[in-house]
């Protein structure tokens, strides 16, 4: 009997996006297909909400969003859960990233904040996963002046995050989670921020049981989400930690892998619908 699958939590960065940060042109079709028959999406990203709401625009009403990691839950454009880190840690953190050398960015609900000294790789990157921007000379003094709240610091090195900035942060690890969230960047968050408990939010919020939830991830920072549900697949080219925690395996992003899963899951879903991109 098939599965009674009522949302769908799916990360972008190697997992629903192929490696050239493109989105399956079945993607849309698929979530168009499915709202109607009370089936949700949820993109759970690291990724910044407006970054997210402006890839997605088309169909952002329809749409769960998880950005932060967690930290930030959208429905569609309403704000339904935030959990920013304490405001006495944040000082600390800062200076531990800007100490490496590496980017360190201050990701607040208004906008990220980035030291205006941001080499231009840092600048580079930073544009692909945060639509708002503001470098300034003071990052902290900027989120103060805004009235913000910090509900992630992520820092960003190109070559390894894992051994280059890592290390720095595991001091923290009695307060905070630090996790990796993909071979350039690690993030810190509050101890009970994670996708995990984002999909128990609204398991609860929808009155879902975790068999009826299916999410798919490929990196450490979805390792709590894919085992609050009962349909979890890791992706053929995730983390050995992750794989070893999902249920099932996907084939990998540059192969369609979340999208296979789907169009077998649901196999009268995309009949009679052209595909097309957002």
């Amino acid at each position: 009997m098939r599965p009674d699958i009522r949302l769908i939590a799916v990360d972008l960065d190697g997992t629903l996006l192929n490696d050239r940060k493109e989105i399956p042109p079945d993607f849309v079709p698929m979530v168009e297909a499915l709202y109607p028959r009370g089936v949700r999406f949820v993109l759970a990203s690291g990724r910044q909400y407006f970054n997210l709401a402006a890839m997605f625009e088309r169909i952002a009403d329809k749409l769960f969003f998880f950005s932060e990691n967690g930290g930030l839950v959208f429905d569609g454009a309403e704000n339904i859960f935030c959990r920013p880190l304490p405001d006495d840690i944040l000082p600390t953190l800062y200076r531990t990233g800007s100490g490496i050398p590496a980017t360190t960015v201050l990701c607040g609900v208004k906008s990220a904040y980035i030291s205006s000294a941001c080499d231009p790789v840092g600048r580079e990157n930073t544009a692909i996963y945060y639509k708002k921007r503001t470098f300034t000379d003071d990052p902290l003094a900027a989120v103060r002046a805004a009235g913000d709240s910090v509900v992630k610091v992520a820092v960003f090195d190109p070559v390894s995050a894992a051994e280059r900035c890592e290390p720095h942060f595991v001091q923290f690890r009695d307060r905070l989670k630090v996790t990796l969230a993909g071979q350039s960047w690690i993030d810190i968050m509050r101890a009970d921020v994670n996708k995990g408990i984002a999909i128990e939010f609204l398991q609860k919020r929808l009155g879902l049981a975790p068999d009826q939830c299916m999410a798919f991830g490929d990196y450490p920072n979805d390792l709590e989400m894919i085992q609050q549900v009962g349909w979890s697949y890791g992706m053929e080219n995730g983390h050995p930690d992750l794989l070893a925690a999902a249920r099932f395996r996907a084939p990998s992003n540059e192969d369609d892998g979340v999208m296979r899963v789907l169009r077998e899951t649901f196999p009268d879903a995309l009949a009679g619908r052209g595909s097309h991109a957002v």
